[in-house]
C-alpha cells in the first residue's frame, strides 16, 4: 500500500522513504487493506483486475481483454504493470501448460475486486467471459463445467432479469453436450457428473428425467450399480408422478437392460412386459422384443427366444437399424446353438458382430466378441476364440466400458482351462471375483472344481464347496454350477449326493452347448457310467445334436466306446475311443484327451494289444504330469505297470 501511494520506493533489497509520512492510515482489518490496495491503482489496472476476478484465480491476456473489450496489448501493458505492484503474479516457466498466465497472487484480492462490481457488470462479464471460452474452445465440451460456471453466476448476479431462464438454459445444454462428449470418449464417471448436474438445472419434469436416465446408463458404463439403479429409479419416480407413462416406459426398458446384465431376468421381464402395455411404434416394440428374446434365452426358454428375436429382426433388417438388428441376431444365434443348429448359429453370429462393428455400437460388439469367441473354442479353435477375446477387450478399455472388460477377461478363465492352462486359470478365476458377482464372474468360478478334482485337491474342493451360492435365474449357469458340484462332491467321497446331482441335471445336457458344458461333458458321462444311469447314457447319445463342436463329438465317441467296454464290445469300443482321440488332438483340450487316451489303452490291454496300449498310454501319462493331474497320473501308471499289462 504504501508504495503504491508513493511513500516507499524499492531499491534492490531496501525500501526508501521518499514521501512525507504524516500519518500512515493503515486499516484495521485484512480485508480493508486490500481494499485499499485497490483503491490506490489506477482506474484501469482495478478494473482489468475485476476482469480477472471474473475468470478465476488465474487467466490470460487474450481473457481478459475479451471480458474487457479492450485491445490485447494495452490490457497486457496493465497487467504487467500490476505484476510489478506486487498484486499479479504471472507464469514463467516453459515446461508449464500455464506458461505466460497471470494470477492473483492473494486469493482475497480476487474475492474483494469481485465484491467490487455490481450485479449487473458482474452478470455482463461473466457472459463475456462465456462468449470467449466458446470462441477460443468451439463445442467447449471439454471445459463444460467452468462454461457452465459462468453462466450460472450470470444468473446469480441476476436472477430477475428476461434471459436468466435462457442463460440457465445454456449451462444445462453445455452440461448434457459435455456429457454425451464423455460417453464417447469411454468417461463414465465424468459423463455420469455432467448429466446429473444438468439434470439439476432442468425446468421441465421430462427433461430432468431424461437427464437423470442418461446419467443413470453412465453409471452403468462405469459398473456403479448402485448410482445406475438409484438414478434410473429417480427419473422413473419423475416421469410417473408427471403422468408420462409413454416416457416411464422407455425409461424401464433402459431399466431392464441393466437388470438383464446383472442376472435379475425376471424383474428385466416384468418391466419390459408392462412397457410393452404402453409403448407403440414398431421401432420400440422391436427393441423390446429383442430385449425379452434375451430375457428367454437366459432362463431357458430357446423356443421363445427364437420368437421375439424373430419379431424384432423382421422389424430392424428393412429399415437398417443395425444396432437392433445386432443385438437380436446374437440372441437368435445363442438360442440356434443350443438347439442344435450350429453352422447356421455360427454364421449369424459372425454377421451380427460384423454389423455391431460397422454401427459403431459398442456394446452389441462387445457381446458379439464374447459369444463368437467361445463358439469358436468349442468348435476347437481355441486360437481364433483367443484372437476374438483379444479384440474385444482392446475395444472394452478403448470405449471404457468397465462391465463387458470385466466379463471378458472372466471368459479368459474358461479358455484357459479348456487350453490345460490349469494354474492360469485357478489365478485369474480369483483375480476376477468381486463383491456382488455378475453371472460371468460366477460363470468363471465354475472351472475350478474339475480342475482341482483333477489333481487331488481335496482342501481346495472342501473350501469350494464351502463358498455360499445364491441361486441364479441365469438357466445355463444354475445348471452348471449343479454340475460343478456334483464333481466336487464325486471327487470327495459324496458319491450319492453327486449321482442326484448329476442324473437331475444330465437330461439337459443335449440341448445346451456353451462353453462349460462341453468342459464338463466328459465328467457327466463318467459319473453316470459309475453310478450304472446307463440307460440315461444311451438317452442322452440317441438325442444328442451336436456333432459339429468337435469337443462335443469326442465326448459322444469316447461316452459309446466306454458304454460298448462295459458290454464286452472291445472291438468295437476301441474304434469309437480311437476315432475320439483323433478328433480331440485338433480340439485344443489336453485333458479331455489324455482322458480318451487312457480309456483307450485299458480297451487295447483287454483286447490283447500291449505294444499299442503302451503307446497310447504313455501319451496319456505326460499330458496328465504336465497338468499336474496326479491322481489320472496314477491310474496310468498303474496300467503301465508290466504287472498290469499282460504280455502278447
Amino acid at each position: 500500500m504504501l508504495l503504491d501511494r508513493g511513500i516507499l520506493t524499492q531499491d534492490g533489497q531496501r525500501y526508501i522513504v521518499s514521501g512525507t509520512i504524516a500519518d500512515l492510515e493503515v486499516p484495521e482489518t485484512l480485508q480493508a487493506l486490500v481494499a485499499a490496495r485497490l483503491d490506490n491503482l489506477e482506474a484501469v489496472e482495478r478494473a482489468l483486475l475485476q476482469d480477472g476476478a471474473v475468470l478465476g484465480m488465474s487467466f490470460s491476456s487474450s481473457a481478459v481483454a475479451a471480458v474487457s473489450r479492450r485491445a490485447e496489448d494495452e490490457v497486457r501493458r496493465a497487467l504487467d504493470a500490476l505484476v510489478t505492484k506486487q498484486v499479479l503474479g504471472r507464469t514463467e516457466d516453459t515446461r508449464l501448460a500455464e506458461q505466460g498466465q497471470y494470477h492473483f497472487l492473494q486469493g482475497l484480492l480476487r474475492t474483494i475486486a469481485l465484491g467490487t462490481l455490481t450485479r449487473r457488470d458482474r452478470k455482463a462479464r461473466h457472459l463475456a467471459a462465456a462468449e470467449h471460452l466458446r470462441a477460443v474452445w468451439g463445442d467447449a465440451t471439454e471445459i463444460a463445467e467452468v462454461l457452465a460456471s459462468h453462466y450460472l453466476d450470470a444468473v446469480e448476479a441476476d436472477p430477475d432479469a428476461v434471459d436468466a431462464d435462457a442463460i440457465r438454459a445454456s449451462a444445462r445444454e453445455t452440461l448434457a453436450a459435455a456429457g454425451h462428449r464423455a460417453v464417447s470418449l469411454a468417461l463414465g464417471v465424468e459423463a455420469r457428473r455432467y448429466f446429473e448436474q444438468a439434470a439439476a438445472l432442468a425446468d421441465e419434469d421430462v427433461e430432468r428425467a431424461r437427464l437423470l436416465a442418461e446419467a443413470g446408463v453412465a453409471a452403468a458404463r462405469a459398473a456403479d450399480r448402485d448410482a445406475t439403479h438409484q438414478l434410473l429409479g429417480d427419473a422413473i419416480a419423475v416421469l410417473d408422478d408427471g403422468g408420462r407413462d409413454e416416457d416411464a416406459a422407455r425409461t424401464r426398458a433402459l431399466l431392464a437392460n441393466v437388470l438383464i446384465d446383472e442376472n435379475r431376468l425376471e424383474e428385466a421381464g416384468e418391466l419390459i412386459d408392462r412397457a410393452r402395455q404402453v409403448l407403440s411404434g414398431d421401432e420400440m416394440l422391436a427393441e423390446l422384443a429383442a430385449r425379452r428374446a434375451r430375457v428367454a434365452f437366459l432362463t431357458g426358454d430357446n423356443q421363445r427366444a427364437l420368437q421375439e428375436a424373430e419379431v424384432a429382426l423382421s422389424i430392424a433388417d428393412p429399415r437398417g437399424l443395425r444396432p437392433l438388428f445386432a443385438e437380436a441376431a446374437i440372441t437368435r444365434a445363442n438360442a440356434l446353438q443350443y438347439g442344435g443348429r450350429l453352422l447356421e448359429a455360427m454364421s449369424l453370429q459372425a454377421l451380427a458382430l460384423q454389423v455391431a462393428l460397422e454401427a459403431d455400437v459398442t456394446d452389441q460388439a462387445l457381446r458379439g466378441y464374447f459369444n463368437l469367441a467361445e463358439f469358436h473354442l468349442v468348435a476347437g479353435h481355441p486360437e481364433e476364440s483367443g484372437t476374438l477375446l483379444e479384440r474385444g477387450l482392446a475395444l472394452a478399455r478403448e470405449r471404457g466400458n468397465r462391465s463387458w472388460e470385466r466379463d471378458l477377461v472372466a471368459q479368459r478363465v474358461g479358455v484357459h482351462a479348456f487350453c490345460g492352462e490349469w494354474d492360469e486359470a485357478l489365478a485369474l478365476s480369483e483375480r476376477v471375483r468381486t463383491p456382488g458377482e455378475t453371472g460371468i464372474v460366477r460363470l468363471a468360478a465354475v472351472f475350478a472344481p474339475l480342475i482341482l478334482a483333477a489333481r487331488g485337491d481335496a482342501n481346495g474342493l472342501e473350501i469350494w464347496l464351502a463358498q455360499p451360492v445364491d441361486s441364479s435365474e441365469w438357466h445355463e449357469l444354475a445348471l452348471i454350477e449343479k454340475i460343478a458340484r456334483a464333481v466336487a462332491l464325486r471327487a470327495t467321497g459324496q458319491l450319492d449326493e453327486a449321482a442326484r446331482l448329476i442324473v437331475a441335471a444330465a437330461p439337459e445336457q443335449s440341448i445346451l452347448g456353451g462353453l462349460t458344458h462341453v468342459y464338463y461333458i466328459g465328467e457327466v458321462f463318467d459319473a453316470l457310467i459309475d453310478a450304472e444311469q446307463l440307460s440315461l447314457v444311451e438317452e442322452l447319445l440317441a438325442s444328442a445334436a451336436h456333432d459339429e463342436l468337435l469337443v462335443t463329438r469326442a465326448a459322444l465317441q469316447r461316452a459309446r466306446g466306454v458304454l460298448q467296454a462295459r458290454h464286452g464290445e472291445f472291438a468295437e469300443a476301441e474304434t469309437r475311443l480311437a476315432q475320439a482321440a483323433t478328433t480331440l488332438r485338433d480340439a485344443g483340450n489336453p485333458f479331455e484327451l489324455a482322458r480318451t487316451l487312457l480309456d483307450d489303452g485299458r480297451v487295447l490291454i483287454e483286447l490283447g494289444r500291449s505294444g499299442e496300449a503302451t503307446a497310447v498310454l504313455q501319451k496319456a501319462s505326460s499330458v496328465f504330469a504336465a497338468l499336474g493331474a496326479t491322481p489320472w497320473l496314477e491310474r496310468t501308471k498303474l496300467l503301465l505297470d508290466p504287472v498290469a499289462v499282460p504280455a502278447e
